[in-house]
């Protein structure tokens, strides 16, 4: 994951009254509904861990009534629960509430309640062997759920809930039944609910110590029986429970015991028990033996308050090990000498509160914290600016929605990203509508950069700068069907999201005319901009286009809506001037002698990161293939399946930041977030078809065939020109697709047009076998084998098939081979 947000606070039910208790709470109306009677005792709050107990309802325009004016909690715990009924197993939203900013005064809302105060549940850590497969992984708890990576991509794979996640709930991680995997038990007072199979409900009921403040609970595997137990450390004396009775069996004397000293576990010298470790700065002291004595003095990190100290098994060798967390990175050491092994990004980290969409900070990002989140929360519409300035290396802004509530930076939720390269500023802009948002500070290839982030949240009903994409749609197209129209819909939807907001010092209205006609040869469509108006860059941006799209596919268009937006997106970007104003209206960013596009320009930065150079890179343009796609478009065999190659397949087409980028250097103001997931291919598979001769002519006795191919490499379609009225052809066809696959699956068919209809045309035999008529193959890029039914060759030698059944058959000659990338 790239990174996960702060879980949603728990939703409140609408039908809640207003619930008070406290020492000095002041009888009062919440809109006009009595303060409810039945209220515990502070001292009831206070066994359940609150100062103050409130319960509102979602209701924006509720207000706290002149009873509480000037109601200040010096530094309170206070419970806001959804329920008429105060119950201590209700989720809670907690807020620790300052005289600075927690006061209740007449007329405030219960949505500015949440923005005064900074939420309690942040990101808690925890690691264990979740999966059973040796090695221990990183989990992070928010509230009661506990979100569980098994493989280090930092992405949860399992999300558990258990216990309440409030502040009486303190979570303890150990395998419990011996089954190799560790799972989650929840401390209350010196009650331990463990359990045993991720189902959510307590297997075992340990009672041990006194649960007291004085208490430390700790878990290991004291006795060498593949089972955790709990021990209490009070002072410095570990009291150790080697059964689950509740009786020590085992008391260690080891450190100081106050507060200098952290207490840590691990078997640290592989001999299956666990043993006890101090932590001082950055100095681990183990013990391997409990003899009180230590046995192996690490140093590691950095040992300040910025630094939390983890233990796991985190190389499968049965040696458990220290990782640092900073922010969300955890510094993985595997073998005890001082040097991190792996860094893994996961959870948040930090995410700072604001009290309102307008704020500013001064912070660093670096390798080591390499996001910064701020959190706020908006009621009502309005424009949204970020200003990221004094920059010493370089780091980006960006404004991210988490729309679905699971806590990751999910595609289409990052609302605004504008970059800039080097220590220059970096402003976004977007209009939002109320909710919740996060404004991230990413450091740029781990760079270290000191930054001043200011935001700004002006209200509005209507976005003065606003752009949107009108479709005119000809009745050249009445054959498309309803879902063919909406798949065009969609791909001016998806434009919309990628331009951010309008050049002009107004709205800006692109309105593309939507046809159709009889294209020649395999063109699916063809579009471009008609005319332009100067903006307040002083640039000609395109205020109208054209797009047509082939008659001759409708049936296709009408049966595969998905493949048909691919099309639209690739070809609304030919109206906003990809390909056709690189060389056009003062813009010159086509290098002809070679076919690149400009280093020196925004996408020139961004393939530079796609090639891992980081560096300004020119940029293979198509060349060689005709007028309609020469220098207008990235180079196919290189960027193989990016929407802005000059051939489309079925199989997808994503959109690179390359080509977002492009439309930067036109001019357009963009969002990088709604960048696809995309990366450069390893390998570039080409399919050369040489000659075709029909044995049977296809066409007899009205004339000779019209051949023409359909080839499909890895999972993606593609189909040649036709070649008219010759029985015996040598076209040179090429078709090309990257793979990072070691094996490749091709399909190879021939047919022979007739009416110009995909129905009409005869289908030609090219198979060894009399079942078949279409060439099956394997491309395995290891060995150079290409092999299938009846076919046997190796890569860039010539393979001779004719095909074997009764009619319209004919010989194939055809090379596999791989490109350089």
């Amino acid at each position: 994951m790239e990174g996960i947000l702060s879980k949603e606070p728990t939703p409140f039910d609408a039908s809640g009254g207003l619930q008070l208790a406290g020492s000095d709470i002041l009888s009062g109306y919440l809109d006009n509904n009595p303060v409810l009677e039945s209220l515990p005792t502070p001292s009831a709050m206070s066994s359940y861990g609150f100062d103050e107990l409130l319960n509102l309802s979602t209701q924006g325009a509720n207000t706290l009534s002149s009873g509480f004016d000037n109601h200040a909690f010096a530094h309170q715990h206070v419970g806001v629960f959804s329920n008429s009924v105060f119950d201590s197993n209700l989720d809670a939203e907690e807020f620790d509430l300052t005289s600075d900013s927690g006061h209740l005064t007449a007329g405030e809302t219960f949505d500015s309640l949440r923005s005064s105060g900074s939420l309690v549940h942040e990101d808690e850590y925890l690691v264990g062997d979740w999966n059973g497969d040796g090695r221990d992984n990183i989990a992070v708890r928010r509230g009661n759920q506990i979100w569980m990576d098994f493989n280090f991509d930092g992405t949860a794979d399992f999300i558990q809930a258990y216990g309440n996640g409030n502040s009486e709930d303190e979570y303890l991680v150990g395998d419990w039944d011996g089954d190799g995997r560790d799972n989650i038990a929840v401390r209350r007072g010196n009650q331990i609910w463990m359990d045993s199979n991720f189902d959510g409900t307590a297997d075992f009921i340990q009672a041990y110590g006194n649960g007291n403040t004085e208490d430390e609970y700790l878990v290991g595997d004291w006795n060498g029986d593949n089972r955790d137990n709990i021990a209490v450390r009070r002072g410095n004396q570990i009291w150790m429970d080697f059964n689950f009775n509740g009786f020590h069996d085992f008391i260690q004397a080891y450190g100081d015991g106050n507060t200098e000293d952290e207490y840590l576990v691990g078997d640290w010298n592989g001999d299956n028990r666990d043993n006890i470790a101090v932590r001082r700065g950055n100095q681990i002291w183990m013990d391997f033996n409990f003899n009180g004595f230590h046995d192996f003095i690490q140093s590691y990190g950095v040992g300040n308050s910025e630094d939390e100290y983890l233990v796991g098994d985190w190389n499968g060798d049965n040696r458990d090990n220290i990782a640092v967390r900073r922010g969300n990175q955890i510094w993985m050491d595997f073998n005890f000498n001082g040097f991190h092994d792996l860094i893994q990004s996961y959870g948040n980290g930090t995410t700072e509160i604001q009290q309102s969409a307008n704020f500013s900070s001064i912070e660093q990002v670096s390798l080591s914290n390499s996001s910064d989140f701020y959190h706020f929360r908006i009621n009502q519409s309005g424009i949204f600016t970020a200003n990221l300035t004094g920059l010493t290396g370089d780091a980006d802004v960006r404004l991210i929605q988490d729309r679905n509530h699971n806590g990751q930076i999910d595609q289409g939720e990052v609302l605004a990203w504008q970059w800039e390269r080097g220590t220059g500023s970096e402003s976004i802009r977007r209009f939002l509508n109320s909710g919740d948002y996060f404004v991230q500070v990413m450091s740029y290839n781990n760079q270290t950069a000191n930054y001043n982030l200011s935001t700004n949240f002006t209200t509005a009903v209507t976005d003065n700068r606003n752009f949107d994409i009108q479709l005119n749609f000809s009745n050249a197209l009445s054959g498309l069907n309803t879902n063919a129209r909406n798949a065009i819909q969609q791909a001016a939807q998806f434009w919309e999201q990628v331009i951010s907001h309008s050049t002009f010092n107004g709205v800006h209205n692109l309105s593309i005319d939507v046809t159709g006609a009889s294209l020649s040869g395999n063109t699916l469509a063809q579009a471009g901009p008609r005319r332009y108006q100067r903006d307040a860059n002083n640039r000609d941006m395109p205020v109208t286009g054209a797009a047509t799209i082939n008659t001759n596919r409708l049936s296709t268009f009408n049966s595969n809506p998905d493949f048909l937006r691919d099309i639209m997106i690739h070809e609304f970007g030919h109206v906003f001037g990809i390909g056709t104003l690189w060389e056009s209206r003062g813009r010159d960013f086509v290098r002809r002698s070679d076919g690149t596009y400009n280093a020196n320009t925004y996408a020139g930065w961004a393939y530079g990161e796609l090639n891992n150079t980081f560096r300004q890179t020119a940029i293979p343009l198509t060349t060689n293939v005709g007028s309609g796609s020469d220098y207008g478009h990235w180079r196919e065999q290189v960027f193989t399946n990016e929407i802005m190659t000059h051939a489309i397949g079925s199989g997808g087409s994503p959109m690179s930041q390359m080509t977002i980028a492009s439309l930067r250097d036109i001019g357009w103001n963009v969002n990088y977030g709604a960048a696809q997931p995309y990366s450069l291919t390893q390998n570039v598979v080409r399919v050369t078809v040489n000659r075709v001769q029909a044995i049977d002519n296809p066409d007899s006795p009205f004339g000779s065939a019209d051949f023409y191919a359909r080839v499909n490499i890895g999972g993606v379609d593609q189909r040649s020109d036709d070649i008219s009225d010759r029985n015996d052809i040598r076209p040179n066809w090429q078709f090309s697709h990257g793979t990072s696959s070691s094996s490749v699956p091709i399909t190879l068919r021939i047919d022979d047009a007739d009416s110009g209809l995909r129905g009409g045309d005869d289908h030609v035999d090219i198979n060894p076998f009399r079942s078949q008529k279409d060439l099956q193959l394997n491309y395995n890029l290891s060995t150079g084998v290409i092999s299938g039914p009846g076919v046997i060759g190796t890569e860039g030698n010539l393979i001779t098939i004719r095909g074997a059944g009764d009619s319209n058959r004919a010989l194939i000659q055809f090379t596999v081979d791989q490109l350089p990338v």
